[in-house]
This record gives structure tokens, C-alpha cells and sequence, in this order.
């Protein structure tokens, strides 16, 4: 995400100097091209490491709190029949504790 996503559109602003505004054009855009699960890590991420920006005393607040995160629909996932073959034979092949 820091390499395709963050430090294209960010990385010639220093951290001191990023905005609100910067990190939420980020979100939108990364929105628009059909990756709102994306743009939402994306928030995520840059809002860690602005935290720890303050943290160091590099900056003194967070220009990614706030940033208004996309819904997301909860999903759920089930190993196909083949995935579940592939899993069960790696736990078969597996070590076992001592006393198993």
C-alpha cells in the first residue's frame, strides 16, 4: 500500500506537512478507481503512522483522524473443496506436539 498507493500521491510532502484535505483526496481517489476496502487500509496505515509522527514529536496531531472511512459490507468466505483438501493434507504433514 506505501509503495503503490501512499508514496505516488504523498511522498514528496513532508510528514510535518501533511493535511486533512491531501490524506482525504487519497481516500476519494482510491474510492473512485472501485477499491474502497483499499482506501479504508490505505486511512488505516497513514493514520498509524501519523500517530507514531506524534509520538516522535515529528508532529503534533493526526491529519488521518477524521477521515470518513467507505462502508463495509461484512463477508464471509468458505474454503472451496479443493482448498479444504490442500489444508487437510498440510495438517496431516504436520508436526505434532510431544504427547499428541
Amino acid at each position: 500500500m506505501a509503495a503503490n498507493d501512499i508514496l505516488p500521491q504523498l511522498g514528496s510532502i513532508k510528514v510535518a506537512d501533511l493535511t486533512y484535505s491531501e490524506i482525504d483526496r487519497l481516500h476519494r481517489r482510491i474510492t473512485k478507481r472501485g477499491s474502497p476496502y483499499r482506501a479504508n487500509r490505505v486511512v488505516a496505515l497513514l493514520s498509524k503512522a501519523m500517530s507514531l509522527a506524534v509520538r516522535w514529536q515529528m508532529r503534533d496531531d493526526n491529519p488521518a483522524r477524521g477521515i470518513e472511512r467507505n462502508q463495509e459490507d461484512k463477508r464471509e468466505r468458505f474454503l472451496s473443496t479443493d482448498e479444504f483438501a490442500r489444508l487437510s493434507d498440510a495438517l496431516c504433514r504436520a508436526r505434532r506436539p510431544a504427547g499428541l
